[in-house]
């Protein structure tokens, strides 16, 4: 009995095999989550939209201060009721590959950002509604570029928060 116990117990060899595979799976998957368009919160993390309205209460300034963030139905309504101008706030290839329809690209990895706003806003007044997505509830960009809205004068300025993912699932129109 003891003989066919001592060969089911594992050697440390066995052990650390084991052991070194748990951690290469686990840095995979890892890294697959941090692709994936709505990555699983990992260790409570928070989406970009929760950090940005905790950051805003722990200073005491309300999160609309600068901009408002909406939904999808909040967006269409504004598309449709208030002929708000949308902006893809996702890289040029992206926005190449499908976008809301009508909406305007103004990649928040532009070298001039301000600049290229400028240009693309010249003539459009300040109190005009601009409605900003980009990839999805993780992604900074929309927010990048609603800075530099502000920066430039434009206070009516509202960030679509799940952005080209939920409106791509959602079933909603894309333009090509």
């Amino acid at each position: 009995m003891k003989k066919i116990l001592s060969k089911l117990r594992p050697s440390p060899k066995e052990i650390a095999s084991v052991g070194i595979t748990f951690v290469v799976f686990f840095a995979v998957a890892l890294i697959v989550n941090g692709f994936r368009s709505e990555p699983l919160k990992i260790w409570g993390a928070e989406t970009r939209v929760e950090r940005a309205k905790a950051k805003a209460q722990s200073k005491g300034v309300e999160v609309a201060a600068k901009w408002k963030y909406c939904d999808v139905t909040d967006l269409d309504t504004l598309i449709r009721e208030d002929d708000a101008i949308v902006v893809d706030a996702r890289p040029g290839l992206f926005y190449k590959m499908g976008h809301i329809p009508g909406a305007i690209s103004l990649p928040a990895t532009t070298k001039d950002l301000g600049g290229e706003i400028r240009k693309v806003f010249s003539g459009v007044p300040p109190g005009k509604i601009i409605a900003v997505y980009c990839a999805d509830k993780n992604c900074e960009n929309a927010e990048t570029v609603a800075k530099q809205l502000v920066q430039i004068g434009y206070s009516r300025i509202f960030i679509y928060s799940d952005g080209w993912a939920e409106w791509e699932e959602s079933g909603r129109d894309i333009e090509k």
